[in-house]
């Protein structure tokens, strides 16, 4: 997968847009733009530059949605309700900890005609997914003689594909994960072949070697509400009570579940948890971090 760090990154995306007439029905939500690509100008690529040309009109609220990877598959759709015509659009997201997880970034803006405003559309893209990890430790303070290899992570419970929903709304956007119709993975890190000590190799009093089990970056994964006891993790290990043979030791493993939480979107979050015996699997607080800084894409010029 390509993740994005910066701006300079971003060379084009996609930007929908509606316009709806303030104080009237007549003109609701009306299609404007509708995945128009929106690239760096070849003779300046400080400035952002779109195909089909739109004018500002007075007295109406623009309602701008922006994504990239350009070309990323939303779909438009329109609904009626009691008299209103609604326009939203859908992404069906898969995020499976698989390499080719695509990183997606979304931005919005609404600029309303009736008040001063500028004719340019500032757009400030974040992740739409949540970075993931997980960093297991030797409990030294309960077990500080023996050894942990792990051989194998198993986490179940996790959302992997859900229907993203995005709708112009009055002065701002809804959004929205469809969990109904969403798919459980289980994710997995087979450590077999080589099994991790977790503490240091060498020297006495030797230290705790927490394991990230997806390395510095983490995975990407869809934001969604961990329930209590829906999330299983299992920690498959070798526990070698003489460290001196060769002999990595008897075969163990240990589960448990992460405490309730609200994933949210381009949110870094990282569960830290620590093993000693098959007695305990404690899970500290996690840590939960912004995921780099707001993306600024640019600016669609209106004219």
């Amino acid at each position: 997968s390509t993740r994005v760090d910066s701006a300079s990154e971003i060379k084009e995306f996609s930007v929908w847009a509606t316009v709806s007439s303030i104080g009237s029905t007549a003109v609701s939500y009306q299609p404007l733009l509708t995945n128009e690509r929106v690239y760096r100008d070849p003779a300046d690529s400080n400035t952002w530059v779109y195909d089909n040309v739109q004018r500002w009109l007075p007295n109406s609220i623009f309602h701008f949605f922006a994504a990239y990877p350009y070309n990323i598959g939303f779909e438009q759709m329109r609904q009626e309700l009691n008299g209103t015509l609604y326009t939203g659009y859908w992404l069906n997201v898969t995020a499976n900890g698989s390499a080719d997880t695509e990183d997606i970034l979304t931005a919005q803006n609404v600029t309303n005609t009736n008040n001063p405003y500028d004719t340019t559309v500032p757009l400030t893209f974040s992740h739409l997914l949540t970075k993931f990890n997980l960093t297991i430790s030797q409990n030294t303070d309960i077990d500080p003689e023996f050894e942990y290899y792990v051989t194998k992570v198993t986490i179940e419970g996790l959302m992997g594909q859900c229907t993203y929903l995005v709708m112009p709304l009055n002065k701002s956007f809804m959004t929205a994960w469809d969990i109904e119709h969403a798919t459980s993975i289980t994710l997995g890190q087979d450590y077999d072949s080589a099994p991790v000590c977790l503490r240091e190799p060498d020297g006495d009093g030797r230290k705790s070697r927490p394991l990230k089990v997806w390395g510095e970056d983490g995975i990407m994964l869809i934001p969604h509400d961990i329930a209590e006891n829906g999330v299983k993790i299992r920690v498959d290990y070798l526990y070698d009570v003489n460290p001196d043979d060769t002999d990595l030791g008897q075969e163990k493993f240990i589960e448990g579940y992460i405490p309730p939480i609200t994933w949210q979107s381009s949110t870094s979050i990282n569960y830290n948890i620590s093993i000693a015996n098959t007695s305990f699997l404690t899970f500290d607080k996690p840590t939960i971090e912004p995921w780099g800084s707001p993306q600024t894409g640019g600016t669609i010029i209106i004219k």
